[in-house]
């Protein structure tokens, strides 16, 4: 990839994403857009993602960016990694309430937790500072349902040793207050001359050729990132993946 003009700085963090189950639905116009796209912004500095690229973050226990990952040990690592998957395993239970104690009830985690494919849809664009966003809908609430049960992880027993609950604190763990999926950075020098005006310009250009799309949303998957601002493909960095179905023991 050009991002960091062939530089890949190493980085460590964890990732929950959601990808779309039917591929084919998305990946059609996504790809017809980026051809479009890419020389709409030629000369620009853009990168526009790659399709296999294509998520939208639930939640990241451990942003790559959070510079206390520094001084984690890879044991550290691999134990706070290990925790997240059984609080997650439990968070999507709902035929095992003995794997939810101190976490979901059967109750509430049926009522959170989506019990099947949900709807997203990658509607319009917007610029920020060094990146392009697609803005997604959830029309059904599903996304802000598993962001709580999400929440509700952190008080699961798997995360509540001594131990984890260090390292959670200084996971940088967050919560994006946003639904969006990044399908565009700046992320080499622009051509001589280009202006701010001119790339927004180029962007809104860019951006208008896109139509709104749905999508059925149909798993969820834990990544380790370990190149920074580079989305993982589905079989990069995978270190679980859960269900929206009644799933005790999905891996």
């Amino acid at each position: 990839s050009p991002l960091y003009n062939g530089q890949r700085p190493a980085v460590w963090g964890l990732n929950l994403n959601i990808f779309p189950t039917e591929s084919e639905e998305l990946r059609e116009p996504y790809m017809a857009w980026r051809e479009k796209a890419i020389k709409i912004m030629a000369g620009t500095g853009a990168y526009i993602y790659p399709f296999e690229h294509i998520h939208v973050t639930a939640a990241s226990p451990a942003p790559f960016q959070h510079p206390d990952h520094n001084a984690w040990s890879d044991i550290e690592k691999k134990e706070y990694t290990i925790a997240w998957i059984q609080a997650m395993k439990a968070s999507c239970s709902l035929n095992a309430p003995s794997s939810a104690e101190n976490f979901l009830s059967t109750e509430q985690a049926a009522s959170e937790w989506p019990p099947q494919s949900f709807p997203v849809i990658f509607d319009s664009m917007e610029l920020h500072s060094s990146c392009g966003i697609f803005l997604v809908l959830d029309p059904t609430g599903s996304v802000s349902r598993i962001r709580n049960c999400i929440s509700r992880a952190l008080q699961h027993e798997a995360l509540s040793t001594d131990k984890i609950s260090g390292l959670l604190a200084h996971s940088g763990f967050k919560i994006p207050s946003i639904i969006h999926c990044t399908v565009m950075r700046l992320a080499v020098e622009r051509a001589d001359g280009m202006t701010d005006d001119e790339l927004e310009a180029r962007w809104e250009r860019a951006a208008s050729e896109w139509t709104p799309t749905k999508v059925l949303a149909g798993r969820m998957t834990l990544f380790q990132e370990h190149v920074a601002y580079q989305h993982n493909r589905p079989s990069e960095g995978l270190l679980a993946e859960f269900p929206y179905a009644p799933c005790a023991g999905a891996i």
